[in-house]
């Protein structure tokens, strides 16, 4: 398990609220955090029924929705520092 790290395929679990299948639990282990697949799914059914996940639209103050074990929170402006040492022109 260790070992896939951020794998494509384990956000479904939590997105459709169903940690306890076996494709969940192969994926992200036995105890994936309830809360999280609360946050995660009620962001993705609010975007479906009314194009509103719950969180700020994109904007200059560039927000990102961060999904954690505790729910999540946003970010604004993320990676900045790695954009700041970029070469300019």
């Amino acid at each position: 398990m260790d070992r896939l790290g951020a794998a494509h395929g384990m956000e479904l679990g939590f997105v459709f609220d169903r940690l306890e299948t076996p494709d969940a639990v192969a994926m992200g282990g036995p105890d994936g955090p309830q809360s999280l697949a609360d946050a995660m799914h009620r962001a993705w059914v609010s975007f479906v029924v009314d194009g509103d996940p719950g969180w700020e639209p994109w904007s200059v103050r560039r927000p990102v929705q961060a999904f954690d074990a505790d729910g999540g929170h946003i970010d604004y402006a993320p990676r900045q520092n790695e954009l700041d040492g970029l070469p300019r022109g």
